[in-house]
């Protein structure tokens, strides 16, 4: 059952130490921290790709800290002050922003995690951020003032905030939800990817090789980060997020991984019933409970510090109010962290088994995974941390927080949770769709109903079984070219329909100009693909959302067989159709430009067509677009990290991404990876030291001591806190007009809707990863 942090440091190093070791336990040896100075070794390939080769992990680490500062610095600096709720301080972003951020905890969790690490665990984050700073010492002068020196607690609290932030989204959203999944409809906030995997016996290399290709925006801070790290015992390629000191997703001699989100409900909102004679306490099991209030302030650059007063109740802080109640958010890492996270020690595992034993929970709270070991297991998990709770209630909507039967249990194990280990079709895929359509040979029913509700498949999980059932083997060259497979499925589905409707109705449909019949005879027998030089796919993506605009009885994923279609949807069809070539004469003055040359990414200066698929009109391969202008829909997100790992000896990787390496516009890796994105090429990932000294273009050797002073940065302030018991009413020491702006925060509800909304909205996109 949860448990609320109340100020007791003790309390929260405890439940906080194992956030860190999650995510970069694989990447912190087990060692005692060594006091002799190290070297490390940058090698820049080709691409501007570093592969980094330390004496030790630590100057590994080191290495690791300063490549990064060196192609993102100033985006990794302004995410480590997101996360720790000091972006107003420096005028770089919102109040609300910061607010969020010291509500859940982020830099108390931070500071409270670093305090309690190992010595040798310390050491390595301690690393990262000395290279970081290195980075900022050499190059003081030409850097903004706000770039500061980079405390290691800083780098804990972005890892936090990538999960936690999640969470936060998932309970204001529930604040106004109601209603299951369905089953015919993807989660309502799936922000798509891809992943496939075939076994030995589906391989021509005779070993595992797998397909990843996550689906988020391509600038940012969720921009790929791409690397190879080497030191002894480990030797890891992938892509990880600026300011992370390990790889997210790729491959080590042993074991390649992939992850997509399974937006799996990790967070769950409460109502909690008010005294209406104490408005500082609530309801639970017919006693009344004090709230816990936290007085915080932040600091805003040119302005007045900002005093704010953060409530908390048994089942987490609270997000919003109404007529007597309050809403409070349980979420599963902001709490009772387990202590034992190895089973995401992925940099250096060597074995499915190792990475993910069945006794654990699971440490981080989401992601379909697939996984291959150099033994030749194939292995899928519906990750997720999620509490035994009961089967009453409808967790997609707020709980009733005032009786115990609503109240969180234990964690449930790596092994209660949908998986499959060598499916006998030798091949495994995901593309958000449920783990019962990923391994058909589960049976939900042996799954609590609120883990994976729904039975969804989707159009690109369809179409990616459709490729890995076509052929009885597959080559490395075969499965990246799965990844850059651009067929619609809707359009194969929906061109028929559309056909059929103008063989009834078009004899007789306005069509003075003869647009329509053209427009017809243009999506008559085209092959569904979106290529960039397809004369068809900008007319047809238009007609797709006209045509939905208009309110058809079926939706996207339930078509309609062809001649069973109603006279008022092909009416529909056919008034989309006059949209869409109206749309099209307009602004091309023609039916059928190449899509590539309407449909482009940008990189500062640079233009570049692309192929593709994207929401309206989903593939594999996506690129999606949220404007048009001057003619061209710009592609801004979709496949951001495709990538190709097999398993042999040694390891064979391949990737290619939207954007380079270098966020410097004068780099010659600002865009280089850009134009082999747009022409449907990937990169080789070299993996040993002889290919990356044979393909570098610099090597830069550093050393590290760790006897080196710490640089002087800082984290937020932790707030004053006060500290409520059952048997009175709260304290708000610290703060002379604590209680008067409790009052109104409770009883008047400023710490409500308007707070979830903005945040909520502010950080709509924040996933990791999609």
């Amino acid at each position: 059952m949860p448990r609320r942090i109340a100020g007791s440091s003790l309390v929260i190093a405890l439940l906080a130490v194992t956030v860190f070791l999650a995510l970069v336990g694989s990447w912190l040896p087990r060692e005692v921290a060594s006091s002799t100075t190290v070297q490390v070794t940058i090698y820049r390939d080709l691409y501007g790709v570093p592969h980094i080769y330390g004496d030790d992990a630590e100057a590994t680490a080191f290495g690791f800290g300063y490549a990064q500062a060196e192609d993102h610095l100033q985006v990794m600096r302004k995410d480590f002050y997101q996360a720790t709720g000091r972006l107003a301080e420096f005028g770089l972003g919102s109040v609300d922003s910061d607010r969020v951020s010291r509500l859940l905890h982020v830099p108390e969790t931070a500071a409270a995690t670093y305090a309690a690490l190992s010595a040798d665990h310390r050491a390595r984050v301690d690393a990262f951020a000395a290279g970081i700073n290195r980075y900022i010492l050499e190059n003081a002068g030409s850097l903004p003032s706000w770039v500061l020196p980079v405390q290691p607690q800083e780098v804990l609290a972005w890892f936090h905030y990538g999960r936690i932030i999640d969470q936060w989204q998932i309970a204001t959203g529930e604040l106004g939800a109601g209603g299951a999944a369905s089953d015919i409809e993807p989660p309502a906030d799936a922000t798509g990817s891809n992943m496939w995997l075939v076994g030995p016996g589906k391989s021509s290399a005779g070993a595992p090789i797998l397909h990843g290709d996550p689906h988020l925006p391509w600038t940012g801070s969720m921009q790929w980060y791409e690397a190879h790290l080497n030191y002894p015992g480990v030797n890891v390629a992938g892509a990880t997020f600026f300011g992370y000191p390990g790889i997210a997703m790729g491959a080590n001699d042993f074991l390649a991984w992939s992850m997509t989100d399974n937006s799996v409900d990790t967070a769950d909102v409460y109502i909690e019933t008010l005294n209406l004679l104490n408005p500082f306490q609530y309801l639970h099991d017919g006693a009344w409970l004090n709230l816990e209030a936290e007085i915080v302030s932040i600091k805003v650059a040119g302005s007045a510090d900002r005093v704010f007063t953060n409530y908390y109740t048994q089942h987490g802080p609270v997000i919003g109010s109404g007529s007597g109640v309050l809403y409070a958010a349980a979420m599963s890492t902001f709490e009772d962290i387990p202590s034992n996270s190895d089973v995401f020690d992925l940099n250096a595992a060597t074995s499915v088994a190792a990475a993910f034993p069945g006794s654990r929970v699971p440490a981080v709270a989401k992601w379909n995974i697939l996984a291959a070991d150099r033994a030749g297991n194939i292995f899928y998990l519906y990750n997720a941390r999620v509490a035994h709770k009961s089967e009453d209630y409808n967790w997609r909507q707020p709980v009733d927080g005032s009786v115990s039967a609503t109240d969180w249990g234990p964690f449930l194990t790596i092994a209660e949770l949908p998986q499959s280990l060598n499916p006998t079709a030798g091949y495994l895929q995901n593309a958000n769709n449920s783990p019962w359509t990923t391994a058909p040979e589960l049976n939900r029913n042996n799954y609590p109903s609120y883990l994976a509700p729904g039975n969804w498949l989707g159009d690109r999980a369809k179409r990616a079984i459709e490729l890995m059932v076509s052929q009885p083997t597959f080559s490395v060259e075969e499965i990246k070219t799965t990844g850059l497979d651009d067929l619609s499925l809707l359009a194969r589905g929906l061109t028929p329909l559309l056909l059929d409707a103008w063989d009834d109705l078009g004899s007789s449909w306005p069509d003075p100009d003869g647009r329509l019949a053209a427009g017809i005879a243009l999506i008559d027998g085209w092959d569904y693909l979106g290529r960039a030089d397809s004369p068809v796919y900008a007319l047809f993506r238009l007609w797709v959302d006209d045509f939905y605009a208009l309110g058809p009885s079926f939706g996207r994923e339930n078509l309609r067989p062809v001649g069973s279609v109603s006279v008022a949807d092909q009416q529909k069809m056919l008034n989309a159709l006059d949209q869409a070539t109206t749309f099209m004469m307009t602004n091309f003055g023609r039916l059928d430009p190449a899509w590539g040359d309407v449909h482009k990414m940008k990189r500062g200066s640079y233009v570049f067509p692309l192929a593709g698929g994207n929401h309206s009109l989903p593939s594999l391969r996506m690129t999606n677009t949220d404007s048009f202008s001057s003619g061209v829909w710009w592609a801004t997100s979709g496949s951001s990290y495709m990538f190709v790992a097999a398993l042999t000896d040694p390891v064979e990787f391949w990737s290619v991404r939207p954007l380079g390496e270098s966020e410097d516009p004068a780099s010659p890796h600002y865009a280089d990876v850009s134009a082999l994105y747009s022409t449907n090429q990937y990169k080789r990932v070299w993996m040993t030291l002889e290919d990356v000294q044979a393909h570098q273009t610099s090597a830069t050797t550093l050393t590290y001591s760790p006897e080196q002073p710490p640089a002087v940065g800082g984290i937020a302030e932790l707030p004053d806190t006060t500290e409520g018991s059952n048997d009175g009413a709260a304290s708000t020491a610290g703060s002379p007009d604590g209680f008067a702006r409790g009052y109104a925060v409770v009883a008047g509800g400023i710490v409500a809707a308007a707070l979830a909304a903005t945040a909520g909205a502010w950080y709509a996109r924040r996933r990791w990863p999609g």
